[in-house]
């Protein structure tokens, strides 16, 4: 969908469709955290 973003401190973050954009701009500090965490794995 491409009305389901979203840009949190300068960061473009995409997501799936709006019903998943509405779960998570509910928490986007804790989501974005765990994301985070992923990618060293990714890097990998």
């Amino acid at each position: 969908d491409p009305k389901a973003w979203t840009i949190v401190d300068n960061k473009l973050y995409l997501n799936y469709n709006m019903d998943v954009k509405r779960l998570w701009i509910k928490d986007t500090t804790t989501r974005i955290k765990a994301a985070d965490g992923y990618w060293p794995a990714l890097n990998k």
